[in-house]
C-alpha cells in the first residue's frame, strides 16, 4: 500500500467527511435528489434493522439530514453513493425527494476501503460482522493489524483477539452473529477442541452465564482434562520421570509409545539449568 493510500486508510471517514460534517456548516455540499444517488456496488453494510430505519426515518422528518451523504458522480452523470445508505434509505422512507451530498472523487479502492471502515466503525455491529469486515481489510489491502488499530480506534490486541473469533465452529459462529453469545462469552470457547464448542456454547446460552463464568467453565474443563491425561499414565513412567528429575533437577517428561518407542523431554529455565542437565551427557576425556 503507498504513502498516501495508508494515509487515507488512516483518516477514516474523517477522509471523507473532512471536518464538516453538517450541510448546514459545508460549504460543499449541495442537494442532489435522491433517484439519481445509486447504492455503491463496493456497500460493506449487508443488513439494516427495520427498527433502526424507522428511528432515523422520524429523526430526519423532525430534523432533517444532518450529516450529508457522501458520493461520487458516475459516467452517466448521475451519482453513485459512497457513504450514508441508512441515511438515504430512511430519507426515502421520511419522502424527501433531495438529500445533502458531498461529492468526493474516489477510486474504487478507496471506496471499499471507506465502506468498510464505515460499517466496521457501527454501534450495533455483531462481533463475528466486525471480525470478517477486519479479516477482508487486512486481507484485500495488505493492511497490518496495528494500521487497522488505528483507523478503527482499536488496539492490536482487541484486532487480534476480534481476528481470532473465526477460527470458533459454524454452528458457534452463527450463535455469535445471531447475539445469542457476546464476544466475551465466545472468546473462551478459542480454547476447547472444535468438537465440543457448540455443546459449551449451548450451556452458556441456555444457563444464562455471564463472560465470566464461561471463562471459568473453560478452564474447568481444561484442568480437568489435564488431570485426566496424567492419572492415565502408567505410575512406572511417572516414578522414573520424578527420578530423573530429582537426578538431573528439571522437570522431566517421557512418552512412551505401545510399540515401544518413545522420547524424554526435558525442561530447563535458563542455560545455566542446561548445561547442569547435559553436563552427565558428555564424553569424560
Amino acid at each position: 500500500m503507498n504513502e498516501e493510500n495508508n494515509k487515507t486508510l488512516k483518516r477514516g471517514l474523517s477522509a471523507l467527511l473532512g471536518e464538516e460534517n453538517s450541510p448546514r456548516k459545508s460549504a460543499n455540499a449541495s442537494s442532489v435528489n435522491v433517484d439519481k444517488i445509486s447504492l455503491s456496488r463496493f456497500q460493506a453494510r449487508t443488513d439494516i434493522s427495520d427498527e433502526s430505519l424507522e428511528e432515523l426515518t422520524a429523526s430526519i422528518r423532525s430534523q432533517g439530514v444532518i450529516q450529508p451523504l457522501i458520493v461520487r458522480k458516475t459516467s452517466a452523470g448521475n451519482f453513485e453513493l459512497v457513504a450514508g445508505e441508512r441515511r438515504l434509505k430512511a430519507s426515502k422512507k421520511a419522502g424527501l425527494s433531495e438529500v445533502p451530498v458531498v461529492v468526493k472523487d474516489l477510486t474504487d479502492e478507496e471506496i471499499i476501503k471507506m465502506g468498510l471502515i464505515e460499517n466496521l466503525q457501527r454501534e450495533d455491529l455483531n462481533p463475528l460482522d466486525e471480525a470478517k469486515g477486519i479479516q477482508r481489510l487486512q486481507k484485500e489491502f495488505d493492511i497490518t493489524q496495528e494500521d487497522l488499530g488505528v483507523s478503527l480506534g482499536k488496539s492490536r490486541t482487541a484486532i487480534s483477539n476480534s481476528l481470532r473469533l473465526l477460527q470458533l465452529t459454524s454452528p458457534v459462529q452463527a450463535m455469535l452473529e445471531s447475539g445469542s453469545l457476546s464476544m466475551g462469552h465466545a472468546r473462551p470457547l478459542l480454547t476447547l477442541p472444535e468438537a465440543i464448542q457448540e455443546k459449551f456454547a449451548l450451556k452458556i446460552v441456555k444457563s444464562g452465564m455471564s463472560a465470566r463464568q464461561a471463562e471459568n467453565l473453560a478452564k474447568t474443563y481444561q484442568k480437568e482434562k489435564r488431570a485426566k491425561v496424567k492419572s492415565a499414565k502408567d505410575p512406572n513412567l511417572v516414578n522414573l520421570e520424578t527420578e530423573l528429575g530429582d537426578v538431573l533437577g528439571a522437570k522431566v517428561a517421557i512418552a512412551h509409545q505401545k510399540k515401544g518407542s518413545g522420547k524424554i523431554t526435558f525442561f530447563y529455565k535458563d542455560l545455566d539449568q542446561l548445561d547442569q542437565i547435559i553436563g552427565p551427557l558428555r564424553k569424560k576425556e
